[in-house]
C-alpha cells in the first residue's frame, strides 16, 4: 500500500478531517486529551513517521514566519495557543522542533499542513512525497520504525507523559550526532530531574538513530554495584550485540573476576567490526565510577547520571556535558499536567499554580503529583498546596533509590550514615549530646 500527495486530493481530505475534527470539538472540548479513547488513522500515523524523517531538511531552510498567515488561516492545523508558542521562541531551530513536536499529536491535520507547505517550500513537499512513495521498499525507514520502538519499550509511559524540553533536547541531539567511538556524552542532574526521559527522547530522534547505524544498545545500570550484577550487564550486551547464549557462570570472587575480564576482551573485540563501528551504547542511571570501568569500551557511549564523580573520572577532551540545572519550565510543568489529567489547565483548580511553584517545577514530583491527583476534587489539590510547604514526600521510588545509594557506601561510611542526626535550623540542642 502505498500514499502520496497531490495537491488537488489534498483539499478534499483535509476538509473531512476537518470536519470531524470540528464535530468532536463541540462535544467535548476535552477530547483531545483522551488518547485511549481516540482513533487515528493508518494514513495520519505513517505521515507523522514520515514527517520526522525530515527534521534537518526543515532546520537547512525553513521559516515559520513563511507560513504563518497561511496556518493562521487554516485553524485545523494550529490553535491560537500553538502559534503562541512557537512564535514566542526567538531561536529560529527551537521554534522548528517545537512545532514538529506539536504536529506529533494525534489531532494535527498534516495533510493540510503539507499542502501549505507547496506554497513556499516545494522542496519539502517533494521529499515528503517521494518518502510516502517509496516508504514500503525504504528498509532504513522501517529499521528506524523498530529501533525506535524498542527503545520506547524502556519506558512505556514516555509515549503518553513526555515533555519535551526543547532546549535540552536540541542539544543533546546535536551532541549525539558529532559523537565519535571512545568519546561520552554525559547527562547530569538531580535525582528525578528526568535525566533518562531527555537521553531517551534525543535517541529517538531520526537523525541520531541514522548516526549510529540504527544500533542503539540500552542498559540500565543502577543496581551495578557488585561484581556479579557487572558481569550480568555485560552478558546482557553481549547478547544485545548478537550472541544468542552465554556460558559465563558465576562462581567465586577470583572467578567472576576473570569472567568479566574475558567478558570485557570479547565485547571490545565484537565491537571493533565495521559492523558496530557507529553503534551508541546507553549507560542509564550510572552510580559509581566503576562502572565506567567496566564499561570501557571503544563505542560511542551515553551516560546519565547525578553523581559528579562520574564526569570527573572521565577525560574532559573525550566529554561532552548537558546539565538539567532546572525543573520543568512553566509551559512545560502546565503540559505535563494536562497530559498526565487528560484535560485543558483552564479546567484545573486555582491551587495548580501554587503546586507548580511550590515543588519548584520538579519533573518526577509533579508527575507524582498528577498521577495522585488524577480524579479527584479540589479540596485534594490544596491538600498538595499545603504539603509542598514541608517538601516531604514518601514514595517507594524514592526510597528505592535512597537504598541502593546506600548499598554502595563503604562500611565506615555507612556507620556514620547511621548515626547521622539532623536538626531544625536554630534548634536547642543538649550539651549532654555533644560527648
Amino acid at each position: 500500500m502505498q500514499f502520496s500527495i497531490r495537491s488537488e486530493t489534498i483539499p478534499r481530505k483535509a476538509s473531512q478531517a476537518f470536519n470531524k475534527m470540528s464535530m468532536s470539538s463541540g462535544r467535548d472540548s476535552n477530547e483531545r486529551f483522551r488518547r485511549t479513547e481516540s482513533v487515528e488513522t493508518e494514513h495520519n500515523k505513517l505521515l507523522r513517521d514520515i514527517l520526522e524523517m525530515h527534521l534537518d531538511d526543515f532546520l537547512q531552510d525553513f521559516a515559520f514566519a513563511d507560513i504563518q498567515i497561511y496556518v493562521n488561516s487554516q485553524g485545523i492545523i494550529f490553535t491560537e495557543e500553538d502559534l503562541q508558542k512557537i512564535l514566542s521562541l526567538k531561536n529560529e531551530k527551537l521554534a522548528i522542533i517545537l512545532m514538529f513536536q506539536i504536529l506529533g499529536s494525534k489531532n494535527k491535520n498534516l495533510l493540510a499542513f503539507i499542502d501549505i507547505l507547496g506554497r513556499d517550500y516545494g522542496w519539502l513537499r517533494e521529499k515528503l512525497n517521494s518518502s510516502l512513495q517509496t516508504y514500503n521498499e525504504n528498509k532504513d525507514f522501517n529499521k528506524y520504525l523498530n529501533v525506535r520502538h524498542e527503545l520506547k519499550s524502556r519506558i512505556p509511559k514516555h509515549v503518553d507523559n513526555n515533555v519535551r524540553r526543547i532546549d535540552l533536547y536540541a542539544k543533546t541531539r546535536d551532541f549525539l550526532k558529532e559523537l565519535r567511538p571512545w568519546h561520552y556524552l554525559v547527562i547530569y542532574g538531580e535525582l528525578g530531574y528526568g535525566k533518562k526521559w531527555l537521553a531517551l527522547d534525543a535517541c529517538c530522534d531520526y537523525s541520531v538513530i541514522k548516526a549510529m547505524d540504527y544500533k542503539i544498545f540500552w542498559l540500565d545500570v543502577h543496581n551495578c554495584n557488585s561484581q556479579e550484577k557487572d558481569l550480568e550487564k555485560l552478558q546482557r550486551l553481549k547478547i544485545m550485540l548478537g550472541e544468542t547464549s552465554s556460558t559465563t557462570k558465576i562462581g567465586d570472587y577470583e572467578g567472576i573476576s576473570n569472567k568479566i575480564l574475558e567478558l570485557q576482551q570479547d565485547l571490545k573485540t565484537i565491537l571493533k567490526q565495521d559492523h558496530f563501528k557507529d553503534c551508541l551504547l546507553v549507560l542509564a542511571d550510572v552510580q559509581n565510577t566503576k562502572t565506567l570501568e567496566t564499561f570501557s569500551l571503544p563505542c560511542k557511549i551515553l551516560i546519565t547520571t547525578r553523581n559528579k564523580k562520574v564526569m570527573e573520572y572521565l577525560p574532559k577532551t573525550n566529554m561532552e556535558v548537558v546539565n538539567i540545572e532546572r525543573g520543568l519550565l512553566r509551559n512545560e510543568s502546565v503540559e505535563l499536567f494536562e497530559r498526565i489529567m487528560e484535560k485543558e489547565a483552564k479546567f484545573f483548580p486555582p491551587s495548580f499554580y501554587e503546586i507548580i511553584e511550590n515543588s519548584k517545577s520538579h519533573p518526577f514530583l509533579l508527575n507524582i503529583i498528577a498521577q495522585g491527583l488524577k480524579g479527584h476534587v479540589a479540596k485534594e489539590w490544596d491538600m498538595w498546596t499545603s504539603n509542598l510547604q514541608h517538601f516531604r514526600i514518601q514514595n517507594d521510588k524514592i526510597n528505592a533509590v535512597i537504598k541502593l545509594s546506600l548499598n554502595v557506601l563503604k562500611p565506615d561510611e555507612l556507620e556514620l550514615f547511621h548515626t547521622l542526626s539532623i536538626f531544625y535550623h536554630s534548634v536547642k540542642i543538649p550539651v549532654s549530646l555533644c560527648f
